[in-house]
């Protein structure tokens, strides 16, 4: 069977940033090139996603181009032709500098913003001709009703807010409500609070099932709801000692594992964690160093977790050890440097 191919998205803010998504051969690591055709403005892409008709979805994160675009498969076997604009910012100031991308069963989309500290719900409207970016309703997007009581008359919620910020953040006018981290609102660091004066908002999501995943980097948490009404559901979160495999620490990246767990990237301890939704439990699987140096993105292919380190701008495969807990191997993938540091992964089986 074919090995597929990993696609990879870059932060666009290297001294020689790169401003397509790279594909890379699951075969052997090598760059098969530029996965992205057509002339949008492709600058910081972030989240990728295989949308439910096929079409490739990506977001760009520059704050005045938040965008998302739809992408068909061209004839190469790698490479995407573009097919429009599938969502605008102007639908709702919530879609302010986006990060993490995910799709509901029923085409529903779910996207992370990391300025306005909410996730979006945009519902599928149609497919359109082949070829042609998917269309969403934009025209008023539903905000959850779990929301609807801590919105005020004056001040609502951004349209299509499905999880709210724990603090309102104005994004071009007055601020909608925040929530309490206890009710599931995403908590907000700007950096004034941090040694490091960086900023720490919402990251990835994923969906399984029935639930939306999220991670709440600032709160070192990932908040779980209930997708159909966006009900806050609980915490995973592990809180114990300094080692590394006692505390999850700003998670960024969230993957689904073959055998239903769920992966959790651990920059601020260089760490992976997974969590078992059948019996809640949430394991540490392994420290490294140099290759979960601010690790970001996670992927898993058919048997391999495939990790993103900004700091050594390098991709990994992981080769746990079953005899040892938190044991295993990290090995560079990505057999061509690269010249800026990867953001996100997605796994795309052979066509």
């Amino acid at each position: 069977m074919a090995a597929g191919n990993l696609y990879v998205s870059f932060s666009g803010e290297s001294a020689t940033p790169e401003t397509n998504v790279l594909a890379l051969s699951c075969a052997d690591g090598s760059t098969l090139g530029p996965a992205l055709k057509g002339s949008p403005p492709f600058k910081e892409l972030r989240g990728l996603a295989l949308a439910p008709n096929g079409q490739l979805l990506g977001v760009t994160c520059v704050k005045k181009d938040s965008l998302v675009f739809g992408f068909a498969p061209d004839k190469s076997g790698f490479a995407w032709d573009f097919c429009g604009l599938n969502i605008a910012n102007t639908v709702s100031p919530g879609l302010f500098h986006p990060y993490g991308i995910a799709f509901a069963d029923d085409h529903t989309l779910f996207i992370s913003s990391q300025n306005s500290n909410v996730v979006t719900r945009f519902v599928f409207k149609a497919q359109g001709a082949p070829g042609a970016a998917c269309q969403y309703d934009v025209t008023a997007p539903e905000t959850a009703k779990y929301l609807d009581k801590f919105a005020t008359k004056h001040h609502p919620f951004y349209a299509g807010t499905w999880v709210a910020s724990a603090t309102g953040i104005p994004i071009g006018g007055d601020a909608p409500p925040g929530v309490p981290p206890d009710d599931g609102g995403l908590t907000f660091d700007d950096g004034s609070n941090n040694k490091n004066n960086k900023k720490h908002s919402v990251r990835g999501i994923l969906i399984v099932g029935g639930t939306l995943y999220v991670a709440d980097e600032a709160k070192d948490r990932v908040a779980m709801y209930e997708l159909a009404s966006g009900k806050y559901l609980g915490k995973i979160e592990k809180t114990g000692g300094n080692a590394p495999e006692t505390r999850l620490s700003k998670p960024v990246g969230l993957a689904l594992a073959p055998d239903g767990r769920i992966f959790i990237g651990s920059p601020g301890n260089q760490s992976i964690f997974a969590y078992t939704p059948s019996t809640s439990s949430l394991a540490w699987v392994a420290t490294d160093t140099t290759a979960l140096e601010e690790v970001s993105g996670l992927a898993f292919g058919p048997a391999t977790l495939y990790t993103a380190s900004r700091k050594t701008m390098a991709v990994y495969t992981f080769t746990p050890d079953a005899a040892q807990a938190g044991g295993g191997t990290f090995t560079q993938f990505n057999t061509s440097a690269f010249t800026d540091s990867p953001e996100y992964l997605l796994y795309v089986p052979a066509r």
